[in-house]
């Protein structure tokens, strides 16, 4: 059998190819007709690629709009690699857009290859690095070392021996350009070994010069590992995270406040979470207290007041700092008395213009204050049959309040006697709300804070809130129930007949057939008019004072 027999199978080739392949054996025929199928491929690539470049986005969209685009992509895993594969022209713009890779620096998966963290630290460029809950093993590898003057946030996740090794790293100066810091043990709080010594030295200033942000897991808090240049302070949660051992506090409170030493010349924010024991600390030892000039706000969660009192007895800072208690579960005695510094009278106590008190049976019990909106007090702590008389004593002396809130909720039971006291306290009120949530179960709520309004202050002898203006009432699914009615005209009269002037404004909710009783309030409200508004179950009955209210002297 002649060697070309079988060209008359191959009808599709040009001439010029079965001239080439005539005389040559079956294995050469094969060979050649390989090595010409791998050219065509590589001309219709070729070809492929010239028909993309011409696709009307790449003539109508200029590389530099491209680029931006890129730019502005939030990866959320590695799949956006794809946009390499997609012509030739996108792969050359999408390697000359830094900003595109310096945004895969917050993806886990980068951290965990070490192909893909070459590939993303080469074509960055100079750009900043984020790194995101990165292991300890990655930071320490000798590849990242020309690079760690670039890392500008550094979350890691570090074992106790990773962490004397990242530590000494800290130490070199080699992290210059480092804003926040985050460290989080992943070991077992019991047994572990102590991650400082007597030999340990001291993070200088220098070595982290730019460090603004700084938050530690419990073991890793101490002075060494500190900066005068850290603006916001954080102690993460003590309860474990990353494994199931028992949680984890601060041992003694020396060693936050020698932390707290190094940050005070520019620590605004300090924030402890779940980090303080639920027994000790009722005592700090004799210090002279650590003082922190430009401190803005505390927020500490927490299962005792004891420790969380004793950290702030230590401390001093501007009245001006506004204070956050939350996940109390123990107190004794005065609820506040252990948390309110003795040497310094926040501002969220002696200056706030707006009180907000939520009383829930069996469960936590909130207060909030407010000036000009911003948050200066907030206390949330398990509900306790003293709550309203602690509150009413520590703002016995506050003259700002001018909008107070009080809400109820489960049946809390209130005595007469402890809401004259509260009302008592704020002589200044001119906006009250009071709120019954679950008032259908409750025992007559608002007739207790009705009954308050009326009555008169134990020591001065006068009506209490005599500033009153406004006056809202709501109920369950924003009713109040109707027996409260014909008790709100009494209380309204009794005002009235005392302080010689009506209320300025009322606002109730109320079921659609109790309207008309609302008339008798149109001397004791200052208004003329009235606006109602429709409701699910109801009407919003608003009394506002209108040109030309009638008005008794």
């Amino acid at each position: 059998m002649e060697s070309n027999s079988f060209c008359h199978l191959t009808p599709c080739l040009p001439a010029q190819d079965m001239h080439a392949i005539r005389g040559l054996s079956p294995l050469e025929i094969q060979q050649w007709t390989l090595a010409r199928a791998k050219d065509y491929e590589e001309y219709i690539r070729a070809l492929r690629s010239v028909y993309n470049a011409a696709a009307p986005i790449h003539c109508r969209l200029p590389a530099e709009v491209l680029m931006y685009i890129f730019g502005s992509v939030d990866p959320h895993n590695l799949k956006v690699l794809k946009l390499l594969h997609v012509c030739r022209l996108w792969r050359a713009i999408l390697l000359k857009t830094p900003e595109f890779w310096a945004k895969l620096f917050t993806l886990v998966g980068v951290w965990d290859r070490p192909d893909a963290l070459q590939a993303v630290l080469k074509y960055s460029g100079h750009r900043t690095i984020t790194a995101e809950r990165v292991p300890a093993a990655a930071i320490l590898s000798s590849s990242l070392k020309p690079h760690l003057d670039r890392i500008s946030s550094l979350n890691v996740v570090v074992r106790n021996n990773q962490f004397r090794k990242l530590y000494r790293l800290l130490r070199t100066g080699h992290f210059r350009g480092l804003d926040s810091l985050r460290l989080v043990s992943v070991d077992p709080a019991i047994p572990s070994p102590a991650v400082y010594d007597e030999r340990t030295g001291l993070c200088a200033d220098a070595d982290l010069p730019h460090l603004r942000r700084l938050e530690l897991s419990v073991r890793f808090v101490d002075h060494r590992l500190a900066a005068s240049s850290v603006e916001f302070l954080s102690v993460l949660s003590g309860d474990s995270t990353y494994t199931s051992s028992p949680p984890e506090f601060i041992s003694s409170p020396e060693a936050i406040l020698r932390t707290l030493e190094r940050c005070a010349p520019s620590l605004e924010v300090l924030t402890i979470e779940l980090a303080l024991p639920p027994t000790g600390w009722a005592t700090v030892a004799e210090r002279t207290p650590v003082h922190l000039p430009r401190l803005r706000e505390i927020s500490i969660e927490g299962r005792s007041t004891h420790p969380a009192g004793a950290l702030l007895g230590a401390i001093t800072f501007p009245p001006s700092a506004s204070l956050s208690f939350t996940g109390i579960r123990q107190c004794e005695g005065s609820i506040f008395r252990h948390l309110v510094p003795a040497h310094v009278l926040p501002d969220g106590i002696s200056a706030a213009d707006a009180l907000s008190l939520q009383l829930v049976l069996r469960e936590r019990s909130t207060l909030r204050t407010t000036r000009g909106g911003r948050e200066l007090l907030k206390f949330q702590l398990p509900h306790h049959q003293r709550v309203v008389d602690d509150v009413g004593h520590m703002f016995s002396a506050n003259q700002t309040v001018a909008a107070l809130e009080l809400c109820r909720s489960g049946g809390v039971p209130i005595s007469p006697d402890e809401i004259l006291r509260l009302f008592a306290a704020f002589p200044r009120v001119v906006r009250l709300t009071v709120m019954d949530l679950h008032a259908r179960y409750a025992d007559k709520a608002e007739d207790t804070f009705l009954d308050g309004l009326a009555a008169t202050s134990p020591s001065e002898g006068d009506i209490v809130c005599p500033a009153l203006e406004e006056l809202t009432l709501k109920g369950p699914d924003r009713d109040i129930r109707v027996d409260v009615v014909d008790r709100l005209g009494s209380v309204l009269e009794r005002r009235f007949s005392v302080l010689c002037r009506p209320l300025g404004s009322l606002v109730v909710t109320l079921p659609v057939s109790i309207l008309s009783p609302f008339e008798k309030f149109r001397d004791e409200v200052c208004t003329a008019q009235a606006r109602t508004r429709e409701g699910r179950s109801g009407r919003t009955i608003r009394f506002r004072p209108c040109e030309g209210a009638h008005q008794r002297a």
